[in-house]
């Protein structure tokens, strides 16, 4: 199992074939993105110093319940 140390930078749509039915987050850890970047921010209602998020577990932003997938 791999994790990683990283702070929510991003939030956008995922585009895919014109497909806009996934979100994608994207990460900063102080070294190259994994995802692409979007100028939209987040601002969370909480602060952690650390958060583990792992496939299967539920996030819940702006009001709506996302499976994370990857």
């Amino acid at each position: 199992m791999m994790i990683y140390c990283a702070r929510i930078t991003a939030i956008g749509l995922f585009v895919a074939d014109g497909l806009t039915d996934k979100m994608l987050i994207t990460f900063d850890s102080n070294g190259p993105k994994d995802c692409l970047d979007y100028s939209l921010s987040l601002e969370p209602s909480f602060r952690e110093e650390s958060l583990m998020i792992l496939p299967g577990d539920r996030l819940l932003l702006a009001g709506h319940d996302y499976l994370v997938t990857a």
